[in-house]
């Protein structure tokens, strides 16, 4: 009886590796779309950030807000070492995609910025850098979506040394 309770443990733990390496190999939204943030100054200190979202030629994500209510729309936060960072984000409109649906959507592609105004005192300031972190569904325009992804890039507040 041990015998066989060892063997049906064994073949459980197999397909859940089986489970596990399958769903690693399927395309994820980040695979599709890169994120680059840069610092935006005015008088001298930090007020804001600029996210670039680089996207993969024929593929988009959906705007903020997203044209339909089961649509997952882009969203954005910054955070410094893991604290959340008061910011107040600047969703673009987005281009209008006509294709697979009954009325077009809003959506991102290549080169979309979105504009970050900081609103906390000392912002970047101290040991941990500020990080843009990015939530996007990645589509195609023909209307295939992949898993969301959420992609960070850390600003650099402190010139190299």
């Amino acid at each position: 009886m041990t015998e066989r309770a060892d063997s049906a443990a064994d073949v459980t733990d197999k397909s859940a590796s089986r489970a596990q390496n399958a769903s690693s190999a399927l395309p994820q939204s980040a695979d599709y779309v890169k994120v680059r943030a840069l610092p935006r100054s005015a008088n001298g200190a930090l007020s804001g950030i600029d996210v670039t979202l680089d996207i993969a030629r024929g593929w988009h994500v959906n705007a903020n807000p997203a044209s339909m209510e089961f649509l997952i729309p882009t969203t954005l936060k910054v955070v410094q070492g893991k604290q959340p960072v008061e910011a107040v984000v600047n969703y673009p409109r987005g281009r209008l995609l006509k294709e697979g649906f009954d009325k077009p959507i809003a959506v991102y592609s290549d080169d979309t910025i979105l504009s970050v105004t900081l609103h906390a005192p000392g912002a970047g300031h101290g040991p941990d850098n500020l990080q843009a972190i990015v939530n996007v569904q990645a589509c195609n325009d023909m209307g295939r979506c992949l898993i969301p992804s959420k992609i960070s890039s850390v600003v650099e507040t402190e010139p190299a040394r």
